[in-house]
């Protein structure tokens, strides 16, 4: 008895002093698997996880609108551009073809209107009179005064147009300096103040309504130069004209009231030239505002 109970101590003993990897190699028991290294980092309390900020968030949804509301404007600006340049190419189509036709007919009615006035001058200078000049110097007033008149309008309308330009530039030029000064260009969600990205935003849609304006003038001018275009030469033609009767009364009929009458139209075309200068200083202005932008590239 004694002899197994020494058997069972040394067994014991035994057992103990191996390793526990040599155990679990034995298959006595498997080892308690050891916790992962520490890196330090410590995770979030349980429930305590509230998600992103709500007021981040709202201000991050600011900026997309604002950003797509600045998109939106470009694209409709091309959109813009492309049917412009689409209707300009129609309309030059279309004026090419009326050119042409105009061409033809004006060589047509130069020949012909040469040989008439060559066969009256041959046939029929000899018989000229002073009341035939005055006569033709009444009608030439009567012809000429819906030109002169037309050319009022125009006059009137680029004055009112010009003021209009400078009204429209004092509203978008401190738009567009303000629109810079809080760059808006680059605002950033949780760091851009709310008012300020709605400021932005506000801005853009004042900067584009202003440019719709804008363009109702711009696409006024091409028919308003047209109009011009056509009474300055009817004007100066006027002008050449009435340069013949006035020289054949001052030669012939120095007393006669017709001669008054045909002085007054020198200097039309002058005239008319200074308001074609008008004209085109007014253009370059709507095409310099229109060429303002309100981002900085």
């Amino acid at each position: 008895m004694r002899s197994i109970w020494t058997l069972g101590l040394a067994l014991s003993v035994a057992f103990t002093l191996v390793t526990p990897d040599a155990q679990a190699k034995k298959g006595f028991f498997k080892p308690k698997p050891r916790p992962p290294a520490s890196t330090g980092q410590k995770g979030p309390p349980p429930g305590k996880d509230k998600g992103p900020d709500p007021k981040v968030c709202e201000a991050r949804q600011s900026v997309i609108r604002t950003e797509k509301e600045r998109l939106d404007g470009q694209r409709a600006e091309l959109a813009g551009i492309e049917a412009e340049m689409t209707e300009l190419r129609q309309q030059l189509e279309a004026l090419d073809r009326r050119r042409v036709v105009l061409v033809k007919r004006i060589e047509r009615a130069d020949v012909h209107l040469d040989y008439r006035e060559r066969t009256y001058k041959s046939e029929c200078s000899q018989s000229e009179s002073c009341g035939q000049y005055e006569r033709m110097v009444d009608a030439l007033e009567r012809q000429s005064k819906p030109v002169e008149d037309g050319m009022a309008e125009i006059s009137k309308e680029i004055t009112d147009t010009s003021a209009d330009m400078r009204k429209l530039r004092s509203r978008i030029e401190p738009l567009r300096r303000e629109y810079q000064s809080k760059r808006c260009n680059d605002l950033v969600a949780g760091q851009t103040p709310q008012s300020t990205i709605d400021r932005c935003s506000d801005i853009f849609s004042e900067w584009n309504r202003l440019q719709a304006e804008l363009n109702r003038y711009n696409n006024r001018l091409p028919a308003l130069r047209s109009r011009y275009q056509q009474l300055a030469n009817r004007l100066a033609s006027t002008e050449q004209r009435a340069k013949v009767y006035e020289d054949y009364l001052a030669s012939n009929c120095k007393g006669s009231k017709g001669l008054a009458k045909a002085k007054r139209f020198a200097g039309s075309k002058k005239k008319s030239d200074g308001l074609g200068r008008d004209l085109e200083n007014l253009a370059k202005d709507v095409f310099n505002l229109r060429g303002l932008r309100i981002t900085v590239e």
